[in-house]
């Protein structure tokens, strides 16, 4: 989420990355209420598959299938100027306050699923000696016998 000073009724659902080096980034922009005038919700889901951003509980936009494969983070911060949205001028109030009430991040707690053709999955075929293994840890787990620790 990115808010611009300018635009207290806008925020900014981004996601930045590199690929092949080069910076990539995908998005939308939500006009709601005064963010300023009192405190809000802002969510983030992040799967392998998608990302999906909410403002006060609701989906706000999703981004699906361009969900960035290398490792990412959490920025919480107020920066002032550079290259977006530009230099503070005479109409940029100061002093200025960014007041966060509470960051929780979650982890799933269910592992997370390759699609077909994701190129980080990895094929691998049993050999029949593992198989030969596998049917009989359930076989001995179907009749309840005990297995000696390994």
């Amino acid at each position: 989420f990115e808010a611009l000073g300018h635009e207290p009724d806008v925020v900014h659902m981004h996601a930045h990355w590199q690929e092949n080096g080069k910076h990539r980034d995908s998005g939308e922009t939500f006009q709601g209420p005064d963010f300023t005038k009192d405190f809000h919700t802002f969510a983030v889901e992040w799967s392998p598959e998608k990302i999906v951003w909410f403002v006060d509980g609701v989906k706000r936009h999703e981004l699906a299938g361009k969900s960035p494969k290398e490792p990412m983070y959490l920025l919480a911060n107020m920066a002032v100027g550079g290259d977006y949205p530009g230099s503070p001028d005479a109409s940029t109030p100061f002093p200025a306050s960014f007041d966060i009430d509470y960051i929780r991040v979650y982890e799933s707690t269910s592992a997370p699923t390759l699609e077909k053709g994701d190129p980080d999955k990895k094929k691998h075929k049993d050999n029949k000696k593992n198989k030969r293994k596998k049917q009989k840890r359930k076989r001995n787990r179907r009749v309840g016998a005990a297995r000696r620790p390994r």
